[in-house]
């Protein structure tokens, strides 16, 4: 595996996150205005780091340093590839037109990704020696523990 293959799992990890918090926005327009607020709020987020992903992929691309031929532990990548089907597995069940759900399901199920999220970004901002990927881990990892912030302060009452 090498770190192009790596920022393209990663740019569609963020995407698809993005993707997911747009569909429970979209489910949960009719049941409460504050969660579709959040949660257009979270993908309007996962949208900036999917550009963040990818400005940091073309910066190292355009200084010259070929990222096709810097190697990444296959194990970083297999972790990305399982979070990912986690995140389109709860995609389709919500575009399948999941039956009803609860806001504080949905709350807790945001927060299980974010979680696993900031977890995996830490793994990879310590394992990955590229500084700036590391940077832009570090980067997410903050960002992830905000909405796991957020997300842990919404109120679990359901509406």
């Amino acid at each position: 595996m090498n770190l192009q293959l790596l920022m393209d799992r990663l740019e569609g990890l963020e995407h698809e996150t993005g993707c997911l918090y747009r569909t429970m926005a979209a489910r949960l327009k009719s049941i409460d205005s504050a969660a579709t607020e959040l949660f257009q709020r979270l993908a309007e987020e996962e949208k900036g780091h999917e550009k963040e992903v990818r400005l940091v992929r073309d910066i190292i691309a355009n200084a010259g340093e070929g990222l096709s031929h810097t190697a990444v532990d296959p194990a970083i990548t297999d972790r990305m590839e399982e979070q990912l089907g986690y995140i389109r597995e709860k995609q389709s069940l919500f575009a399948a037109g999941m039956p009803d759900i609860a806001i504080s399901q949905a709350i807790a199920m945001a927060l299980d990704i974010e979680e696993q999220l900031r977890e995996r970004h830490t793994l990879e901002a310590v394992q990955i020696q590229e500084p700036r990927i590391q940077k832009l881990m570090q980067s997410l990892v903050q960002s992830d523990g905000a909405h796991v912030a957020l997300l842990s302060g919404w109120p679990h009452g359901d509406t």
